[in-house]
């Protein structure tokens, strides 16, 4: 057996892992089909490669238009790559895909700090977290979130114990959180604070360094609403500042949810990784490693602090991940003897060249998994060049968001409406001529009854909705069931 310690068999584990790694974000990226937030987002870096909404993100003429919730830096960044390599389901995994895949290489370059097999255990269950894994299948801000966080983790912990000049990239990669997710950067100066607490280095405070490292981070922040006050867009500012501290933060927004929340997705969602972090975490507190001290400090901060707040989405763990993988790391390498570890790297080419030709025999991302009956009716449309401008989903038969974000995605000029029936039913015939409308079987009839040119195509069987289009379009062929 060759032992892991050689550079070789460590090079030959690394380079197995990275490829497992592109594997995890990048197999058959090409298929259609995001969660929700996913459109939405691709649909913000499109709009500004190809209609220059980079200030100020945009999704439609009628919805978000001018979008406030979030800064733009992301999308900037989407952007760029679309432009560069078009806007496609590929090119929009590949942004996720890629800090994914940075956040390996930072947790790579913590080896330094980690012992024997540690950094290569540590990979290992990084890029295995199952909701980590789902989520870097999709573009969304929390993954670039993630890789500032750790690279900020990185040079904060080389500041303290290296060079003192590392404070000012930290403090970079703080102004680039505050950019990517507002507030919950401010999470990276709190977990740093508790850092220097336990591992007994608050002298640290007494520099400059620090300090002025947290300023070049307010003052990395202070570009975007200072370009948008010189753009005369400050109001975007002052209804992102509105949305983010008063309505989501000071008034709680969305249901609230108990403090436990948390721990308990962690135990259902990725319970040997959280549970070996708990024994890291033991083990961490026994050995009083600074390294790991802080690295206890970020995660169980990052956790603790979100846990406060009223409201709780399963995105918001994602910065948290790389540090229980740390912690999950150093719980197996304290409990499972060396021989057996070394044993398991060794044979992870082998196990990926398994799972490899397993994910060959038994593709699980080559189908599209989300609105499949919504692609299966635009793919009868575009087969007779019916390219519908607008989509009315009556009485909410169809999550409004879920059609509308896909659409812009698609087109940005394509319209979804959310209508009553009454309200579609006192429309004059015109308005039918270029739409589709996903209604109920009730309702449905009674269009189709009301104004002659319509006709039902479709209908999506889990939910019983109907699709309508113009008759003179769609050819009149039985009605299609597809699953929603």
């Amino acid at each position: 057996m060759k032992k892991v310690n050689s550079d070789f068999s460590q090079r030959y584990i690394l380079y197995t892992l990275f490829f497992v790694a592109i594997l995890v974000s990048l197999q058959h990226a090409w298929v259609p089909g995001f969660f929700s937030d996913g459109y939405l987002y691709a649909a913000f870096g499109k709009n500004a490669a190809s209609n220059g909404s980079w200030l100020v993100p945009s999704l439609t003429r009628e919805s978000y238009n001018e979008f406030f919730h979030h800064t733009p830096f992301v999308f900037i960044l989407e952007g760029l790559l679309f432009k560069a390599f078009g806007a496609s389901y590929l090119t929009a995994r590949l942004f996720s895909s890629i800090f994914f895949l940075l956040t390996f290489v930072v947790l790579y370059k913590c080896k330094e700090q980690m012992k024997g097999s540690l950094p290569f255990v540590v990979l290992f269950f990084f890029i295995t977290i199952p909701p980590l894994m789902k989520k870097v299948r999709f573009p969304n801000i929390d993954l670039p979130l993630m890789f500032f966080f750790v690279a900020c983790f990185y040079f904060f912990f080389q500041a303290i114990t290296k060079d003192k000049k590392n404070w000012y990239l930290c403090g970079l990669f703080f102004g680039l959180s505050l950019l990517t997710k507002g507030p919950v950067a401010f999470l990276l100066p709190i977990c740093m604070f508790l850092s220097l607490i336990f591992s007994k280095s608050l002298k640290q405070l007494k520099l400059i360094t620090p300090w002025l490292g947290l300023l070049l981070g307010l003052v990395v922040f202070s570009v975007w609403p200072i370009t948008l006050y010189i753009n005369d867009k400050f109001y975007i500012y002052e209804q992102w500042f509105d949305f983010t501290f008063i309505h989501t933060i000071k008034d709680s927004r969305g249901d609230a949810s108990p403090f436990y929340t948390y721990i308990v997705f962690l135990f259902k969602n990725a319970p040997l990784w959280f549970i070996c972090s708990l024994v890291g975490s033991f083990y961490t507190l026994r050995t009083k490693n600074i390294f790991e001290i802080c690295v206890l400090s970020f995660f169980w901060g990052i956790v603790v602090l979100l846990s406060l707040a009223s409201f709780k989405y399963s995105n918001y763990l994602i910065p948290a991940y790389p540090f229980m993988a740390i912690l999950a790391g150093i719980g197996v390498v304290n409990l499972i003897p060396k021989l057996y570890i070394d044993k398991f790297l060794n044979a992870i080419p082998y196990l990926f060249a398994v799972a490899s030709l397993s994910l060959l025999i038994f593709p699980l991302t080559n189908k599209i998994r989300r609105e499949k009956g919504v692609f299966k009716v635009k793919e009868v449309f575009k087969s007779v060049n019916f390219f519908p401008e607008d989509y009315y989903i009556v009485g909410g038969v169809y999550p409004y968001w879920n059609l509308n974000s896909l659409n812009a995605w698609e087109n940005r000029n394509v319209i979804t409406k959310s209508i009553s029936a009454p309200d579609i039913l006192r429309k004059s015939e015109d308005f039918c001529l270029s739409c589709s409308i996903f209604a109920s079987q009730e309702v449905a009839e009674a269009l189709v009854q009301k104004f002659e040119t319509l006709g039902i195509v479709a209908r999506l069987s889990r939910d019983n909705i109907f699709v309508i289009a113009p008759k003179k379009k769609i050819s009149s062929n039985p009605i299609m069931v597809f699953k929603r």
